[in-house]
């Protein structure tokens, strides 16, 4: 779906977000080139108004995000060394267009997918309607709202069970500032589908630009509850919560230490070198531990979830934590452990690790979790003020 990058951004507290994100008029004019061109299927071309656009400011994110997502969109297509190239391309470009603009959703949805290639699940629209939809985007690409309007209609009534159809149709009304109109169709996109993180966060777009700032973060909360590593809904919540005056979301910040593989049917652990010169630190003991701890019950429990694989190992891992503090007094020094422990120590690990380091294989785990714990991601917002 194209969109315009910063509207739902919705406060004027991010307004001066908006020229390090979309750039000049020039910029903003060959990047819509661009998007024309990708909807055609002229990759190549596309690509070289994204640079042309990158070129006429430097200082614009949305040219570089937008060739990520090209890039990521051959990656896909590709296969062997072409791939690879074309994933590392996108993740440096995805890079680059943050280090311009850290909220940039493109970008930020670019590495989410290099991270996690698992398929979302979303329903894929039946031929027709996929038709109708391509014709819709390039329409909407040149910004020809009704045109585009007329193809995202007929995309619905070709498959009624497509809420991308809805989402694109209420994207048009919003692209023309019919705030009520665009709302319905977004909601009426959540109640098709209740799993579309973006047509929840559009629809807070929406009900934000009327001043439902009520609904507006509800939706929004509803647009992490289905899918949690989607940053942008993070970003769009942080945002509100800040204009509202309540207290800012930090980011956990948990970089990896350690990363576990197999070498000849044996479980081997890179340890980051930093962390590996003090042997008896507490943080190496910890990351040592969790790998461990998830090889070993993997091959013990094969049947255990993804989920239940990661919680089980952490919870080893900050026992573990525990048992070093209470023998010698040594703590762990990690901030982003430090808060693992205190999750850990509130029975709030589980909801930490589903909420902050989501990944789709987890989702039956989240599901789950969701339906027995009906406010528990409101509370564990307001409780932490954390965010991934």
């Amino acid at each position: 779906m194209l969109r315009k990058f910063i509207a739902g951004l919705l406060l004027a507290a991010c307004v001066p977000a908006w020229a390090a994100l979309e750039g000049n008029e020039l910029s903003r004019k060959l990047v819509q080139e661009g998007h024309v061109l990708k909807m055609q299927g002229q990759m190549r071309e596309a690509f070289e108004k994204y640079r042309e656009a990158a070129k006429a400011d430097p200082g614009a994110s949305v040219p570089l995000s937008s060739m990520a997502s090209l890039l990521l969109d051959l990656a896909s297509n590709a296969a062997g060394a072409d791939k690879e190239k074309f994933r590392e391309n996108a993740s440096a470009a995805a890079n680059a267009a943050l280090r311009q603009a850290p909220q940039d959703p493109v970008a930020q949805e670019v590495l989410r997918k290099l991270d996690d290639e698992k398929d979302e699940p979303l329903h894929v629209p039946l031929p027709a309607a996929a038709k109708e939809q391509a014709l819709a985007e390039v329409a909407f690409a040149r910004q020809d709202w009704q045109v585009a309007l007329q193809h995202y209609e007929a995309a619905m009534a070709a498959d009624p069970h497509y809420s991308g159809a809805w989402v694109g149709a209420g994207d048009c009304h919003f692209a023309q500032q019919q705030w009520p109109r665009a709302a319905e169709l977004f909601r009426q996109a959540t109640v098709i589908e209740p799993r579309n993180s973006q047509a929840w966060r559009f629809l807070s777009d929406a009900l934000g630009q009327q001043g439902k700032l009520d609904e507006a973060e509800d939706a929004l909360l509803a647009a992490i509850a289905a899918h949690p590593s989607q940053r942008p809904n993070w970003d769009k919540l942080a945002a509100l919560r800040q204009h509202r005056g309540s207290a800012p979301l930090v980011s956990l910040g948990l970089v990896p230490k350690t990363r576990l593989s197999e070498q000849n049917g044996k479980p081997h652990i890179d340890i980051d070198q930093a962390l590996a010169q003090d042997k008896d630190s507490p943080d190496l003991a910890v990351w040592l531990t969790q790998g461990m701890a998830f090889h070993n019950r993997r091959l013990v429990q094969p049947s255990l979830t993804p989920f239940q694989l990661e919680l089980h190992s952490w919870t080893q891992a900050l026992r573990a934590a525990d048992e070093i503090a209470a023998n010698n007094g040594k703590t762990v020094q990690d901030p982003a452990l430090v808060r693992l422990q205190e999750f850990y120590h509130r029975n709030q690990l589980d909801a930490a690790l589903l909420l902050l380091r989501y990944r789709e294989a987890y989702r039956p785990d989240l599901d789950a979790w969701l339906a027995s714990h009906p406010h528990a991601l409101r509370e564990f917002v307001v409780n932490w003020n954390m965010r991934p």
